[in-house]
């Protein structure tokens, strides 16, 4: 394989890097610069571009060890197939033999379809899987497989096992991610936030989980001593808005928001009532895409009008109704890549490479368009 880098229509052979491997498959992730390679042996090869000599220079390799898996690793073939997620951290590698794992795009493998101490068998569903494909958001992975197999066992209804020919299967492996990710901020870092397509998953610090007591029943034990509150959004929001985009907690661990497709919903979890907005077409017309954050009682999102196509920041009060006459409003010139907060001040930026810096001040008066410079 060679690649050429292109500037602009002109390429450049000299700059020309070859890489003397048999490649099978190859997978770009375009956030991160990245180019991954698949080879005959098992074996992938993840390349960045140096800007300083603009040549391709190995960043990690993709391989199992043979300390952690002496039995599969003979056993591999070929890496025939690579995906990265649609938010481009996470890449999941498929072998000829059935075997998948999953990396980080630092190349630390997450996790792998079997164990250390698990040869391949064909008994295991994952030991003949030949497809791969990410769902919407990266939170779910389907895996298919239409290969057949003579000791695969079905169990009848007199409980006999009977071994089945041509069996296909479709598997569907669930995701969590950590709230960060999309949402980067510093606002509630004390307290553990995970979510799924339309869960929350809430941890508390040691402080807030003893001052809360009685969560009046969202909490659940998972594990021995760690107390997680599994949260599902209102049925009426997330049928029309899923998969989740955005969440984030105050920093007093009380209230909780989040944002899928359109519009935000918050949550008190002392009285576990929702807040929706009532006005189902200024919910539509709200996008977030800077992601959200907690200021005392005010929600703060960075949001897209879709019905006039314009970027705007938002402030909304969890203490009145969710609606845009209660709302301050500030236009921005481009689109919002991600918001932070310190203290009293809001911290911007945006898609022109802008960092901005805003002030926020309580004033009196009743907020809303009209009133756009509230902060």
């Amino acid at each position: 394989f060679i690649f050429k880098q292109c500037q602009c229509i002109l390429i450049q052979p000299t700059n020309d890097e070859k890489i003397w491997k048999t490649h099978c498959c190859v997978a770009l992730n375009a956030i991160y610069q990245l180019l991954a390679f698949g080879s005959t042996n098992g074996q992938g090869f993840v390349y960045y571009i140096d800007e300083l000599t603009a040549s391709l220079q190995l960043a990690f390799k993709i391989q199992l060890s043979v300390e952690n898996f002496p039995d599969l690793v003979e056993n591999l073939g070929a890496l025939c197939s690579m995906k990265w997620s649609p938010d481009y951290r996470v890449l999941c590698t498929l072998w000829e033999s059935g075997a998948f794992g999953i990396w980080t795009v630092f190349g630390i493998l997450l996790h792998c379809s079997h164990s250390s101490d698990q040869a391949l068998d064909p008994r295991q569903s994952y030991a003949f899987c030949h497809v791969i494909e990410w769902g919407p958001d990266g939170y779910t992975l389907w895996i298919a497989s239409n290969k057949s197999s003579t000791s695969l066992p079905t169990v009848t209804d007199d409980d006999v096992e009977v071994p089945v020919q041509n069996s296909s299967q479709l598997m569907l492996l669930n995701f969590l991610k950590s709230s960060v990710i999309n949402n980067p901020h510093s606002g509630s870092i004390e307290h553990l936030l995970l979510q799924s397509e339309d869960k929350v998953y809430l941890y508390l610090s040691g402080n807030q989980q003893s001052n809360n007591g009685n969560n009046n029943g969202l909490s659940i034990s998972v594990g021995c001593d760690v107390g997680w509150q599994v949260i599902q959004l209102p049925q009426l929001y997330i049928h029309n808005n899923w998969p989740i985009k955005f969440a984030c907690i105050d920093n007093t661990g009380q209230y909780l928001a989040v944002a899928g497709q359109h519009g935000f919903v918050h949550l008190s979890l002392f009285t576990r009532k929702w807040k929706l907005f009532g006005n189902a077409g200024q919910e539509r017309d709200i996008r977030v895409v800077g992601g959200l954050l907690w200021w005392k009682e005010f929600i703060i999102c960075g949001c897209t009008s879709t019905s006039e196509n314009r970027d705007e920041i938002r402030l909304y009060s969890r203490l009145t109704n969710l609606d845009n006459q209660f709302s301050n409003v500030t236009r921005l010139q481009s689109p919002i890549i991600c918001l932070n907060i310190y203290d009293d001040t809001i911290i911007v930026f945006s898609y022109d490479l802008h960092i901005m810096l805003y002030a926020l001040e309580r004033k009196e008066g009743k907020p809303g368009k009209d009133k756009e410079n509230d902060f």
